[in-house]
């Protein structure tokens, strides 16, 4: 996978300016650093964790409720606001355009000769200019030639079409939103399909083929099955329950820290097993072969520096609630058509130090058994890829 990846790279190495329609109306720019920073689980974690120990404490120090009911109170306040408000919150602050049920939505991909100040400010021009001819369907060579009388030195535009509906499946009840916003790639919101929201970044829609694009949306449909949302809020809150006794165990300090860090890492595996679960239940679904890829296209960067066994290592040992790219892979590999529970999927992140020796073995032998494998050949695709998949809007 990373031998064809590289090889698409060496060809595809040019710029790329993306024009995106959702029917007949064009997406425009946008970005928002706090939405991103609100689809980090750490984050969510971190402003809860807070939100439950000032409830707490404003209730004990000024309400002067006793502990168990200061307690209970915080607990369900807690839970309620982080099962309902992260969803709430990162929709009303993430620039999203929805796409209507029937519509296709229309990516049209000018490959540049070359990007440069003058250039990227005719890109801008030329774009502003194509997105207020609303409601034309305008063709390729009609997108090429209004670039080029910007100034905009175009090889060639394609014209890639999608219809999302139809790959989510007409029984499916989840309203789709297309973001530019590139902090987000693939974000599943709400309680379940009927009231739930999946959110794509533009570039996927050109970056993915349409059965990886299908895959990805499948390990997001699951995580709405699942309720995973709901799930992961409601373990976070109950691991804050022993926070309430801080000022007892006051003098066991070190106690309270052990736990504080244990409960951390469970967090983390428990979120990993999630993933690992959609990812082989879409699997099951779609083929394992597209989700790989698919986890190649926009794990490439990661994948790489993951191609020695000390970085493996290192990346398990990371408190990061997404499981690495590697190790994604090598269940993919491993547990391939079949679907898992929750604590399979578990048990699977838990042993993830022996699956990273298995994987060095199988990454030599099957995948790139040429003078990729050097550590130059590595940093120079390693390069490659970072020129070849930086976009510009």
């Amino acid at each position: 996978l990373l031998r064809k990846i590289s090889e698409l790279c060496r060809h595809s190495s040019s710029p790329e300016l993306l024009l995106v329609f959702i029917g007949e109306n064009p997406l425009p720019d946008a970005e928002s650093k706090v939405a991103a920073a609100l689809t980090r689980s750490g984050a969510r974690a971190a402003i809860f964790s807070a939100f439950f120990i000032a409830f707490h404490w404003f209730l004990s120090s000024f309400a002067r409720l006793d502990l168990a009911l200061g307690m209970l109170l915080s607990l369900v306040v807690t839970t309620l606001a982080a099962v309902a408000l992260p969803p709430y919150l990162m929709l009303r602050a993430l620039p999203r355009w929805r796409v209507p049920r029937g519509q296709m939505v229309r990516v049209y991909k000018a490959v540049l000769e070359r990007l440069d100040d003058e250039v990227y400010t005719a890109a801008l021009l030329a774009k502003a200019s194509i997105s207020k001819r609303r409601g034309a369907y305008l063709r390729p060579d009609e997108v090429r030639r209004v670039l080029e009388e910007w100034g905009v030195p175009v090889r060639e535009v394609k014209l890639l079409e999608y219809d999302l509906y139809r790959m989510l499946g007409d029984g499916e009840r989840a309203v789709l939103y297309i973001t530019p916003v590139p902090e987000v790639t693939a974000l599943s919101l709400g309680f379940a399909r009927r009231f739930s929201s999946i959110v794509l970044n533009a570039e996927l829609l050109v970056d993915l083929e349409p059965d990886e694009l299908s895959a990805v949306l499948e390990h997001e449909l699951e995580h709405l099955d699942r309720r995973d949302a709901v799930f992961l809020a409601l373990m976070l809150v109950l691991g804050l329950v022993p926070l309430a006794f801080a000022n007892p165990l006051a003098a066991h300090a070190s106690a309270l820290v052990a736990y504080l860090a244990a409960y951390a890492v469970f967090l983390m595996l428990l979120s990993r097993a999630v993933e690992v679960r959609a990812d082989l239940a879409a699997a099951a679904r779609k083929g394992a072969e597209p989700l790989k890829r698919a986890v190649v296209k926009l794990e490439y960067t990661e994948l790489l520096r993951g191609t020695s066994l000390r970085s493996r290592v290192l990346s398990i040992l990371s408190l990061s609630p997404q499981p690495p790219a590697w190790l994604r892979i090598a269940i993919l590999e491993k547990h391939a058509g079949k679907r898992c529970s929750l604590l399979q999927a578990l048990l699977a992140n838990v042993l993830a130090l022996k699956l990273a020796l298995e994987f060095d073995r199988r990454l030599i032998t099957r995948t790139c058994p040429d003078s990729l494998t050097q550590e130059a050949g590595w940093r120079s695709v390693a390069a490659l890829s970072s020129a070849s998949y930086s976009r510009n809007t």
